[in-house]
C-alpha cells in the first residue's frame, strides 16, 4: 500500500467535503453516489453506509432531512480530523 498516496487522497476528500454538500442540489443523487464511492474506496465505512442509505431513500422519494443532517455532521467531523492529522495540501 502506498501510504503517501492514501494520505493525499484522504486530504483531497477532506478538502472536497469539508463544507458538506448542498442538500438542495438538483443532482443530489449523483453527489451522494460519488460521496458513497469515494468514502468506500478510502475505508470511511460509516460515511459510505450513510450515503448508501440516503442514495436508496432518494430513489424512492426525497431523503429525510434528518438523514442528510446526520451525515453532514459526521462528514464534518471526519474531514476535520483528516485535516488536523494530515495537514497536506
Amino acid at each position: 500500500m502506498n501510504v503517501t498516496l492514501y494520505q493525499k487522497l484522504l486530504v483531497k476528500f477532506a478538502n472536497q467535503y469539508q463544507r458538506g454538500f448542498d442538500a438542495h442540489q438538483s443532482d443530489l443523487q449523483s453527489v451522494i453516489h460519488t460521496l458513497k464511492g469515494s468514502a468506500a474506496n478510502l475505508g470511511l465505512t460509516e460515511i459510505a453506509k450513510q450515503a448508501a442509505a440516503i442514495e436508496l431513500a432518494s430513489k424512492e422519494a426525497a431523503p429525510e432531512l434528518a438523514q442528510l443532517q446526520a451525515m453532514t455532521r459526521q462528514l464534518a467531523i471526519i474531514c476535520s480530523d483528516i485535516k488536523r492529522r494530515l495537514p497536506l495540501d
